[in-house]
């Protein structure tokens, strides 16, 4: 088992990447609606090659890494990664964006928790697991044809990137792609050596006592707190962290938490796992249910916009 000091290391980490580059898949949406700029939406997508890399390399080197499962895509799935966007647009946040508002010292967004604990419970109570969409582990679970070619690919991109971030940095501020690089290698190093890390988990084991999980329930609590106290650091060194409670945004907050937890049991997963376990691990259902989150989200900030009117990312 990895040590707890270097699991909670990669999650402070995770947590710091995503503050300091404010990727949130709601934010991003906004800023394409608004702006005309998809950069925060590629730099999210971009953790994926990153992690793909760290993960296949772990996979290889490490007899007991976690290989993770992939499923097959199905009506499920559409439907789930719909909801978790509408709900993440109704909260204000998604998976990434939650932590970092969290870490910013918004604690409106600790009723979203409550929320996603609500909606996953509800959906295994609803619809239980449905274990014939397991497709069993991932195909990069060791060295194949099919394996080198996808980690030479990601090793080219990754090798790229890092030469124009090091060649034309981003002077005065932290770009969102320094985010992607942090959070798609330690994001997923994290999930290889240690299985579902993320809070959802707490709330997972929260709302169904029952499941079953590889990590036990305080070392998920004390990888989850680093996650979060990398969020804190990252908006206290930035000078972004402001207590306070937006009491007028808290029906938001539970609503779009309470679908988000329900879409993520649908998918399975929210946008975080998306990004740094199912893709990497070419799950068929993964790319389809992360496009549908987008959707989801894109249509639901766009219907409240029509009654609410237009808000600056």
């Amino acid at each position: 088992m990895v040590p707890v000091a270097l699991a909670m290391g990669l999650a402070f980490a995770i947590g710091y990447g995503a503050q300091r580059g404010g990727l949130c898949l709601v934010t991003g949406i906004e800023q394409l609606l608004d702006r005309r700029s998809a950069r925060l939406l590629l730099a999210s997508s971009r953790t994926s090659i990153w992690s793909i890399v760290v993960t296949v390399a772990i996979f290889w080197l490490v007899p007991s890494a976690h290989f993770s499962a992939t499923y097959a895509i199905a009506s499920a799935t559409l439907f789930g990664g719909i909801l978790f966007g509408a709900g993440a647009a109704i909260n204000g946040g998604c998976a990434f964006g939650t932590l970092t508002r969290l870490g910013a010292g918004d604690f409106s967004f600790a009723l979203t928790l409550v929320g996603i604990a609500i909606g996953i419970g509800a959906g295994h109570w609803i619809l239980p697991d449905d274990p014939g969409r397991q497709l069993g582990p991932t195909l990069l679970a060791s060295p194949s044809p099919i394996g080198i070619a996808v980690l030479l690919v990601s090793v080219l991109f990754c090798a790229r990137e890092a030469l124009t971030r090091w060649t034309c940095p981003d002077a005065g501020h932290w770009p969102p792609e320094y985010s992607a690089i942090l959070i798609g290698t330690t994001g997923g190093a994290l999930y290889a050596l240690t299985g579902n890390w993320s809070f959802t988990l707490l709330l997972q084991r929260a709302s169904v006592p029952e499941s079953t999980a590889a990590l036990s329930l305080p070392i998920s609590f004390l990888i989850s707190s680093a996650a979060l106290a990398g969020a804190i650091a990252a908006a206290v060194s930035s000078r972004e962290f402001r207590p306070r409670i937006a009491s007028s945004s808290l029906p938001r907050r539970l609503v779009g938490g309470t679908i988000m937890g329900f879409g993520g049991t649908l998918i399975p997963g929210g946008n975080g796992v998306l990004l740094l376990e199912a893709i990497p691990a070419l799950s068929p259902h993964a790319v389809p249910a992360y496009l549908a989150v987008l959707a989801g989200a894109a249509a639901a900030i766009m219907a409240m916009r029509t009654l609410t009117g237009p808000r600056i990312a």
